[in-house]
């Protein structure tokens, strides 16, 4: 969850970069904000491959296992 946190506050920064040299601005407040959520993140965060819905595959009614690789991980249900 936290490398996702990380990955998010991230986009916001790049999002908002472009407000880096208007320092009166609501952007530039912004981009200051999340900068300083970012280095409040303590320990480790890893990085963030590929962000995506989640689109499960179709599982057979009839499978008594459940397969792993096509169940979501709960933050990946939120969505669902």
């Amino acid at each position: 969850m936290r490398s996702l946190h990380a990955a998010g506050l991230r986009q916001e920064i790049e999002k908002y970069e472009r407000f880096r040299e208007h320092p009166l601005s609501w952007g530039y407040e912004q981009l200051e904000a999340t900068e300083r959520a970012l280095a409040h993140i303590s320990g480790p965060v890893g990085e963030v491959l590929r962000i995506s819905r989640f689109v499960p595959s179709a599982q057979d009614e009839d499978d008594l296992e459940m397969d792993e690789r096509s169940t979501p991980c709960p933050m990946c249900t939120l969505g669902l």
